[in-house]
Order: structure tokens, then C-alpha cells, then sequence
């Protein structure tokens, strides 16, 4: 897992294939090799940038 604030992490999620949808409470969850590669790639410090979802971007115009 990948922190990026306080309890909210970037991590692999084995139990659902439903990346791009909703399923958590903050958490970014995205495939368990993605992670991995992820994990790998990013050095400690990386900045993260979190951006609304789809929807939400539909609702604030």
C-alpha cells in the first residue's frame, strides 16, 4: 500500500474487478500487478494527485 493521506492508500484489490467504479471510502484500488508495478516505479515522496471522478465532474458544470 501506497499512503497518501492519512488512512487513504493506493493498493491492490484482489477481491473485485470493478477498477474505475466506486468501491471504496477513499482508498484508490487498482489490479494487484498494477500495484506491484506501481509499487516499483515510485520513489517515497512521488506526489500524488487525486482528481473527481466521471460523474462528478458531470455534476459541477
Amino acid at each position: 500500500a501506497m499512503y497518501y493521506h492519512r488512512g487513504y492508500a493506493i493498493h491492490g484489490a484482489y477481491w473485485h474487478r470493478k477498477f474505475g467504479t466506486p468501491v471504496s471510502h477513499g482508498c484508490v484500488n487498482v489490479a494487484v500487478d498494477h500495484a506491484e508495478w506501481l509499487f516499483d516505479w515510485a520513489s517515497v515522496g512521488t506526489p500524488i494527485v487525486i482528481h473527481q471522478g466521471v460523474e462528478e465532474l458531470a455534476n459541477d458544470e
